[in-house]
């Protein structure tokens, strides 16, 4: 009886250390943040600038609001506005879609809105430019379709015979012509105008900062650091 007794517990206890399964737990699969293995385009991950005055900053991204929110067909409402401090040259440029960045030299010498807003009109004109340029042709010119002939009471007539029909079509041929399938890069500068105009500046006001734009697009530098076409050595804040 003693031994049976000391069997049963030696039964229970190896039981409650080895709890018996009867389905087997199930695994949980884990994608990876890049499932397709695709490498990374060869980028800058991180950038890094000497901010700006705070008064200038300020300006400059009030000012390039006021533009983005007075003309939203140019879908460009999370692009911000970066001033870069201690360059003294006057500079502007954009990364993508998204960020516009502007020397604190370059907004000195804007001493009116009217304008630092022709200035960064134009940026943005240059960023809806390029986005067009790498736009399908179909995006940007989407065809139209041609009128549909609808046959008059129970008269059954083909397209030739119907002139309504083809005055019609000669009218939406005439109106739409068949698509080209190089289509011209935007003008920046008709774009940048039309935004101005828009905001409730002057057109006439990216004449007066033309030969500021014109010193501006002399330099490059901090583009071609932000862009990571120079080696990181070369760097000069």
């Amino acid at each position: 009886m003693v031994a049976r007794r000391f069997f049963l517990c030696i039964v229970c206890c190896w039981a409650g250390c080895q709890p018996l399964q009867l389905f087997e737990e199930p695994k949980i699969a884990t994608v990876s943040s890049n499932p397709f293995g695709l490498q990374a385009e060869n980028r800058a991950a991180k950038i890094s600038y000497q901010p700006a005055d705070e008064a200038l900053a300020t300006r400059v991204d009030s000012v390039g609001r006021k533009l983005i929110a007075a003309n939203p067909q140019i879908g460009l409402k999370s692009t911000l506005f970066a001033t870069i401090g201690k360059a003294a040259q006057p500079e502007i440029f954009h990364v993508g879609p998204n960020m516009v960045y502007v020397t604190e030299g370059l907004v000195k010498r804007c001493p009116t809105d009217t304008e630092l807003a022709g200035v960064l009109a134009l940026e943005l004109g240059k960023i809806v430019a390029d986005r067009e340029v790498a736009a399908s042709p179909e995006m940007r010119n989407p065809e139209r379709l041609a009128p549909i002939q609808v046959p008059i009471g129970n008269s059954v007539q083909s397209a030739g015979s119907d002139l309504t029909y083809q005055a019609e079509l000669a009218r939406f041929e005439k109106e739409r012509p068949k698509r080209r399938n190089n289509l011209p890069r935007p003008d920046p500068d008709r774009l940048a105008r039309g935004y101005l105009d828009q905001a409730g500046f002057q057109s006439s006001d990216l004449d007066a900062v033309q030969p500021l734009l014109r010193a501006a697009q002399s330099n490059a530098t901090l583009e071609r650091q932000f862009k990571g076409t120079v080696a990181p050595g070369a760097w000069t804040p």
